[in-house]
């Protein structure tokens, strides 16, 4: 029998969730989860967020320092929007990637 050594494989962006509408200029909590080929939840993964948009309003993208999955196999970080509009927000973990997108909005 040969044991296969768990790798990320799934990469899930639970927050921020396209129906949340966040004030501009504040800032938004990105929370994702990893898991193995296994289905099982990886600690100890370093992910790569980034945000990105390009509404008519404005252009732009920012990657964020690293986070670290924790015990519960996930890892948060705070995000900022610039400006109102669409922004893609990204998590990367080596090859493997999810995204999500959320709007940001002047209230």
């Amino acid at each position: 029998m040969t044991w296969a050594a768990p790798v990320a494989t799934t990469i899930t962006v639970i927050d921020p969730t396209a129906s949340v509408k966040v004030k501009t200029g504040s800032t938004n909590v990105l929370t994702v989860s990893v898991k193995d080929q296994f289905g099982a939840l990886m600690s100890g993964e370093s992910l790569q967020p980034s945000l990105s948009s390009t509404s008519s309003n404005y252009s732009a993208s920012k990657t964020y320092d690293a986070i670290t999955t924790g015990s519960a196999g996930t890892a948060a970080s705070s995000l900022y929007a610039w400006a109102s509009g669409t922004y893609t927000v990204t998590a990367t973990v080596g090859t493997v990637s999810d995204t999500a997108t959320s709007m940001w909005r002047n209230v």
